[in-house]
């Protein structure tokens, strides 16, 4: 598939051959959040580096030297299953957790036997439970081991290896390469099994110390008491939300506005309404009320069985449902899930345009949306209405 390109101030625009000629014809356009319409690098990629040091750090007895990187969050969100941040910071944990020390494996076992049966359901309660129980007089050999990075250099390649593994079905297949691949004593696995339910997730937010670590984190401790109602625990301070700010300009909302009309402008995206408004402000207010498909706020409201996170299609049809009919629809993302869910919804009408400059690995990004046959890859949203006015038959 050939794609011609030009150079905006931003980088390089492709646009795919067969579709320039054709683009003129999309009648309504749809937005992911992060990445696309707001800068989330110094907020969810910080709030899944910290959640796991923290995490790690309490139950294994030592500092992290080593947090997170960003190569490893990126080859997460790559394999087009981890859309959730939450599934980012539990496939991690899950990945180091079992790489500890058999020692801590049965360490951790004999906690989780001493706690059995004591209704550990508030995921704060929880946590402080098992750390007092794994606290234990350092050995000689424990001492020795504070002085080397920690999580240790093989232990950071298994992490990437784990990532390069994963696929779009998320958290299923990291444990799959856990348990079948990995291999292990039965002792890890059964410690690996306790592990899993120690953290409680998927779960309900006050029962799952994923959750709770992770929202504590990003939102701040203010906002935890007033939007979720609990007592913030593990963090006290303002969230890593606070760092973020707009992509898209004024500018580029008005041109929207103009091609497309309000009532043509939605977005479907992973994060809250509330956290959206939070950092977009009077922005939001450009696109049209009932097309706006926040997924952290429809968890509830949902069946048991029924999947709605990207790449699922569901807020996808969601969202042009609220707008009536239409001829062709656009949706402008910046990850694996999201192209991957405008393949599932399995609907011609509906086309791709990449965003690759605001996030990690965009030569990456760039060959992976061409060889989706993306309609178009930009550096930023900002570069749509040139894209249209300059380029678009």
């Amino acid at each position: 598939m050939s794609y011609r390109e030009w150079r905006a101030e931003a980088g390089i625009v492709y646009i795919r051959d067969d579709w320039a000629s054709g683009g003129s014809r999309a009648d309504l356009i749809l937005f992911d959040c992060d990445g696309v319409l707001i800068d989330v690098r110094p907020s969810y990629d910080a709030a899944i580096r910290e959640a796991v040091s923290y995490i790690v750090s309490k139950l294994a007895g030592r500092p992290v030297t080593r947090p997170v990187s960003r190569r490893l969050i990126y080859r997460f969100r790559h394999s087009g299953g981890f859309n959730n941040d939450w599934d980012t910071v539990c496939a991690i944990l899950w990945g180091i957790a079992a790489q500890l020390p058999e020692r801590w494996a049965e360490d951790f076992l004999r906690a989780d036997e001493d706690l059995a049966g004591q209704g550990l359901h508030d995921a704060a309660e929880r946590f402080m439970a098992y750390i007092r129980c794994l606290r234990r007089p350092k050995t000689l050999e424990d001492v020795l081991e504070l002085q080397h990075p920690f999580p240790s250099a093989p232990m950071r390649r298994r992490l990437l290896e784990l990532a390069e593994r994963a696929d779009s079905s998320g958290l299923r297949s990291v444990e799959r390469t856990i348990l079948e691949q990995w291999g292990g004593s039965d002792l890890r696995r059964e410690a690996f099994r306790a592990f899993q339910r120690f953290l409680g997730y998927p779960g309900e937010p006050e029962q799952s110390i994923v959750i709770r670590v992770f929202n504590e984190l990003f939102y701040g401790a203010a906002y935890c008491r007033e939007r979720f109602g609990w007592e913030p625990r593990f963090h006290l301070g303002p969230g890593f939300m606070d760092r973020e700010r707009p992509i898209i300009t004024e500018a580029t909302l008005r041109w929207l506005e103009r091609a497309f009309g309000r009532a043509r402008l939605g977005i479907v995206s992973g994060r809250s309404r509330e956290s959206a408004r939070r950092t977009l402000g009077e922005r939001l207010e450009a696109f049209n009320p009932e097309a706006l498909v926040f997924l952290e706020d429809e968890w509830s409201g949902v069946p048991e069985g029924v999947a709605i996170g990207k790449p699922e299609p569901y807020g996808l049809w969601r969202a042009v449902r609220a707008m009536g009919e239409f001829r062709r629809a656009l949706y402008v993302g910046d990850s694996a899930e999201d192209a991957l869910m405008v393949e599932r919804a399995r609907d011609a009408r509906f086309e791709f345009i990449g965003v690759y400059g605001t996030g990690y690995g965009a030569r990456e990004k760039i060959a992976w949306f061409r060889a989706r046959r993306a309609a178009a890859i930009l550096p930023t949203v900002n570069e749509l209405p040139e894209l249209f006015d300059r380029h678009i038959g």
